[in-house]
């Protein structure tokens, strides 16, 4: 466990958050806290814990030295990143630096530091360590790097639960209660909760989530005469990706703003796209007002607007029951009907916009517009990006059923029939079907999806020989977790590829592909798993703590006794990865061992009891 300034500075900035939403008192909440720093930045076998401190103790120091400022106006725009609709630039104006007792340099030093940090856990110990010294600039720049992070596999699967998050919520909270956080900041906070929300790492049914999203409403009632369209688009986006109809004060106040900045000559096509499907999202009803307001806006940006700006345009007025006027649905029109057109630099543009679209269903609506202009990259990267979104609200609960993706389903066959699906795209799309099915979101004993499988499967034995590292590991992942042993010719080509690739795979992907093997009970041929535990000593001094752990897993689920090399990789990386293990590697590590009949050394031992106490309370 953390001790001295970092734990404290912890301590004193959220103590009390248990007992605020629904948890013990006093003491009790401290310690609380104190154990889920303690457990976050417990230090691993060789002292990495320890450089934290001093990077932090480092931070501190520097800042320490800079001349203090006096609190007032003129502190730069909160965030920047945000953003509305389908994506596009960040916010613009400025919010109000709130300075403090430590200044603006202090405040923008720190700014610095949460925008540059692109690892989640170490952002979240800034947090920690930092949050009583944060202003309005940096609470908002801290939610939107957080939203931007969510997507990376250290993010937390439910950081609604980790104390340093809520502290940051309380933080927040407080800011639109005193009057600190001003309009740009309140946008940004909102937009980045929702793709938190979406991301599925967000509990929005959480007392305190629901706490600090009704902060944000109270304040966007009072602050939305400051905001431009940029934050106007970001908070309606954000509202409607959480589902979240704000209450009377607050939809009247956006609906204002939405009348004062539609007619504003700055505000973009994808702004008013976005804003006019946060309205049909939520079945929002607009006034008279603001309906003629945003015809106007369309009348004016329509012509500017991009294929799925447009169809998004339509989509909202469709949805919401509302005729435009003539001129402004020719306008629509016009752009639709235009499309992307076809060729290298129109697969481009589609390309960039499936990526940056973060809504299942407009997805879905970009397919259904725009399939036959589709290459073989843009339908691999409909499937990544829906294995993406399957967590999100928006995201059909029964895909299988939805007839723009059976479209896509029938282009990816026609696809790997005429020998236009290289490796890379075949082994992306089985990846990304393997999520949705996890996610319970693809019926995988659906007759088009089950055509799909084979499709793919068969081209599987085409291509392999062509596979890079990652295309072996992403294939086998797949296969494992839609539960579906591959046929003798697709096995076989996996084999030979494993043989190949093994040499030049990352932990990640020999852990994947070993994992594969055991999941699907395939024993591999003698030649791929030599291929394989050789990899493993290779890579054995880089494995984090759930590589060591599946592969140990794999090892004993197969009945495979490691060589005298691979065994003394594995013990090596227990040793040096067991104390940050979770409940769950602990367990099959210990599982492990007992299966194969082996017990740990004594270094391997020492480092799973420092895990045992730690993960205890889960174990």
């Amino acid at each position: 466990m953390l001790s001295g300034a970092s734990a404290g500075g912890l301590v004193g900035s959220v103590s009390g958050i248990a007992c605020r939403w629904g948890g013990g008192g006093g003491s009790a909440c401290a310690n609380t806290v104190t154990h889920a720093l303690g457990s976050g930045d417990a230090p691993g076998v060789g002292g990495g814990g320890g450089s934290t401190q001093d990077k932090l103790a480092a931070r501190r120091a520097a800042r320490a030295k800079m001349p203090a400022q006096a609190e007032g106006k003129g502190g730069r725009a909160a965030g920047g990143t945000a953003q509305g609709g389908r994506g596009g630039g960040g916010g613009r104006g400025g919010g109000r630096g709130a300075g403090g007792g430590r200044g603006l340099s202090a405040a923008m030093a720190l700014n610095r530091l949460i925008s540059q940090d692109n690892d989640p856990e170490r952002l979240l110990r800034l947090l920690a360590d930092e949050l009583p010294n944060f202003n309005d600039v940096n609470v908002a720049t801290a939610f939107s790097k957080l939203g931007k992070l969510c997507g990376k596999k250290r993010f937390s699967s439910n950081i609604t639960a980790d104390d340093r998050f809520r502290g940051l919520m309380v933080l927040a909270s407080d800011m639109c209660d005193d009057g600190r956080l001003q309009a740009q900041a309140v946008a940004n906070i909102v937009h980045a909760m929702s793709k938190l929300s979406a991301a599925g790492k967000l509990a929005t049914d959480d007392a305190g989530v629901q706490d600090t999203l009704a902060a944000l409403e109270r304040r966007v009632a009072l602050v939305t005469s400051d905001m431009n369209p940029q934050n106007v688009s970001n908070a309606a986006y954000g509202f409607a990706l959480l589902g979240r109809m704000p209450a009377a004060q607050a939809r009247a106040a956006l609906e204002v703003a939405v009348v004062q900045v539609a007619l504003d000559p700055d505000m973009k096509p994808q702004e008013v796209a976005a804003v006019m499907w946060a309205f049909a999202m939520l079945g929002w009803e607009l006034g008279a007002e603001a309906q003629a307001a945003l015809e106007a806006a369309v009348l004016r940006v329509g012509p500017l607007m991009n294929a799925q700006e447009a169809a998004n345009a339509k989509w909202s007025y469709a949805t919401l029951g509302l005729m435009p006027g003539a001129e402004a649905w020719t306008a629509l029109d016009a752009v639709t009907a235009r499309g992307f057109g076809k060729g290298p630099s129109a697969a481009y543009a589609l390309n960039k916009l499936i990526s940056q679209e973060d809504d299942a269903q407009g997805l879905l609506c970009l397919v259904a517009d725009e399939l036959p202009n589709f290459d073989e990259v843009n339908v691999a990267t409909v499937f990544s990006k829906l294995g993406k979104l399957c967590g999100s609200r928006s995201f059909p609960r029964n895909l299988a059923a939805d007839d723009s993706f059976r479209g896509l389903m029938v282009s990816a066959r026609d696809l790997c029939a005429n020998g236009r699906l290289q490796a890379r795209n075949l082994a992306n799309i089985i990846h990304a079907v393997s999520k949705m099915s996890k996610a319970g979101k693809l019926a995988t004993d659906d007759a088009g999806v089950q055509a799909t499988l084979m499709a793919l499967e068969q081209r599987v034995v085409l291509v392999a020989s062509g596979m890079e590292p990652q295309h072996v590991s992403n294939t086998a992942y797949g296969f494992a977790l839609l539960g579906r042993m591959p046929g003798a010719e697709a096995r076989a080509a996996l084999e030979a590829a494993v043989v190949r690739v093994a040499p030049d795979m990352t932990h990640q992907a020999v852990a994947n592909t070993a994992w594969s093997f055991a999941t699907l009970k395939l024993m591999p041929g003698a030649e791929a798993w030599a291929a394989l535990e050789t990899a493993v000593v290779r890579v054995g001094p880089g494995m984090n703590a759930q590589a060591v752990a599946n592969i140990a897993w794999s090892f004993a689920t197969l009945g495979l006794m490691p060589g005298t090399d691979t065994w003394a990789a594995l013990e090596l990386a227990v040793a040096r990865e067991g104390p940050g293990m979770t409940a769950e590697a602990v367990t099959n590590i210990e599982w492990s061992y007992a299966t194969l009949g082996r017990t740990p050394g004594a270094e391997a031992r020492a480092a799973l009891e420092v895990a045992l106490v730690r993960v205890g309370p889960y174990y």
